[in-house]
């Protein structure tokens, strides 16, 4: 069995030219391709206690709660009569708020990487900010991917080597540095899905959590990571009685057994990783806390053609 993750599912924007992003229609094609070689199914039977296992199932999960999962994954979801699972971080609708790793992500979506690293290198040297450069999840993190590219630098060193204790003020600084004039209440109707959105979607697809702020669990307290679980946990509840969850980042060592106890504690039916693997029989029945998903960049897909996923 498998399982794809999904980000962003748009058209091109130049207003955020260097983002990564899936054109809708290049996204549609690859449905196509996928309902060819496997199985989509209810994913409401994942729940379901006599679900047989089927190493030719496959069903699609999204992370993020993102704007264009609504304006363009779900009608495609819909039209194709596929349910698939959104995973919710509550934070911007609790606090109202924008995620961290969504900052980075607009930054390096909108300017070029080398003006980034730029500023982050001649900000850290004035404010004598120690950068860990043996990040312990470095093997791990943007699997198959060139780490000596600038862009995935910037990601390692705000995500990772800066103290936790310093990462939000570096993070920050970078942000207000690039968006000095931004609107944070404006931005968070248009990026990310509106509870009456979620609802509708809830309806057909599966909705499931992704924490309360998208925070490396590794990095926690077991009170910290608790409390991160719960609040994403109780916000799902408003949409779902079903529980699923997602891992912040989702690599291996970003999350841990205390982590999967506490979500086993909690009665969820199953939580997802991003281990670029597939979901053998046994992975199912004996370790449902830490499911593997394919990050759908790892798949090659052609126009007419989908090389075996993993």
């Amino acid at each position: 069995m498998k399982s794809i993750v999904y980000h962003n599912i748009k058209p091109y924007d130049k207003k955020y030219k260097y983002n990564n992003y899936l054109n809708p229609k290049i996204f549609e094609r690859q449905i196509h391709l996928l309902k060819k070689n496997y199985n989509f199914f209810d994913c409401q039977i994942l729940f379901n206690k006599n679900f047989k296992y089927d190493q030719n199932n496959i069903f699609l999960t999204f992370d993020d709660s993102l704007k264009n999962h609504y304006e363009f994954a779900y009608p495609i979801l819909k039209r194709n009569r596929i349910n698939a699972i959104f995973y919710i971080p509550s934070l911007p609708y609790i606090n109202k708020k924008i995620l961290n790793v969504h900052k980075i992500h607009l930054i390096l979506s909108k300017y070029k990487s080398n003006t980034v690293h730029n500023f982050l290198t001649n900000y850290i040297k004035e404010k004598k900010i120690t950068i860990n450069t043996k990040v312990k999840y470095l093997k791990n993190i943007y699997q198959n991917q060139n780490i000596q590219n600038t862009s995935q630098k910037i990601k390692i060193l705000l995500n990772y080597s800066i103290d936790k204790k310093l990462r939000n003020c570096v993070i920050n600084a970078t942000f207000n540095k690039f968006f000095p004039d931004f609107n944070e209440k404006r931005f968070i109707k248009d990026y990310y899905l509106s509870e009456h959105e979620i609802e509708k979607m809830s309806r057909y697809m599966i909705i499931g959590s992704h924490t309360y702020s998208h925070k490396l669990l590794d990095e926690l307290s077991t009170e910290d990571a608790e409390n991160e679980i719960d609040k994403g946990i109780r916000f799902v509840e408003k949409f779902t009685d079903l529980k699923t969850f997602s891992y912040p980042f989702g690599f291996i060592g970003s999350f841990n057994k205390l982590h999967k106890y506490i979500l086993k504690k909690k009665k969820i039916t199953f939580s997802v990783s991003v281990t670029n693997k597939k979901i053998t029989e046994r992975n199912w029945i004996l370790d449902k806390q830490d499911i593997p998903r394919i990050d759908c960049n790892y798949i090659n897909f052609q126009r007419n053609h989908l090389k075996k996923i993993v």
